[in-house]
Formats: C-alpha cells, structure tokens, sequence
C-alpha cells in the first residue's frame, strides 16, 4: 500500500528524475503564496490524495509536480523547525547574558595612566 501512495504522490517518477530532465522547479509567487496559505492552516504532511489536489490546484499558477507539494511541506517544515530552534538559541543567549551583568559586578574603568614625561612649561628656561 506504501509503495502506491508514493508512486501517485510523485506522478509516477519515483525512480529516476521524471520526463522533466533534471530541470528544477521554480515556483510562481502565486504558487508559493498558497502553499504558505495552506502551512498556515495547519497542514504539514499533506497524504498522497491532498498533495495530488494541491497539484492540481497550484498547475493553473505554472508548471508543478506532485513531488514539488510534497518536498516542499517537508522543506518548509525543517526550516520552520530550524528558524524556531536559532531564535530560542538566541533568546537564551540574550538571558544569559543579562543574568551574567547582573550577578557580576563589573570593573570599576582604571584611571588613565600617569604622563611619561610632563609637557614643557613657557616659564622655564633651563
């Protein structure tokens, strides 16, 4: 039963690179509008049967393929992940270092070091 859902969620091109010849999909701001529009709804791992919808839905927009929706829920999904994982590694730095400034007492600033030699007055005349 595996084997079917794969082989419709990739229009039949599971082996191989497809009829396409390699060429990699770029898609339309129209397409990636809606497929953000439907992540926002809460679809992360669209089944065999939504992402032959989504397809067909997004082909008025330009070309797509099945295995387009498909890595791109996936593509989309990790990088939501890493985003979220980079912006709480951030925020823990940003507590971390408030806590460090606040429990440290910092280094009073050292006064300037002394002249080597003091500058020559108009009244001597040695």
């Amino acid at each position: 039963m595996a084997d079917d859902k794969s082989s419709s969620v990739f229009d039949g091109s599971v082996t191989g690179g497809g009829s396409t010849g390699g060429c990699r999909w770029n898609p339309t701001k129209e397409q990636i509008s809606l497929l953000e529009n439907l992540y926002s709804q809460g679809i992360r791992t669209p089944s065999a049967e939504q992402i032959q919808e989504i397809t067909t839905k997004l082909k008025v927009y330009g070309h797509i393929e099945g295995k387009n929706v498909f890595y791109w829920f996936q593509n989309h999904k990790a990088r939501q992940r890493q985003k979220q994982k980079q912006e709480q590694n951030h925020s823990n730095n940003i507590f971390y270092y408030n806590q460090f400034l606040l429990h440290h007492k910092s280094i009073p600033p050292q006064p300037p070091p002394p002249p080597l030699f003091a500058p020559a007055s108009g009244n001597n005349n040695g």
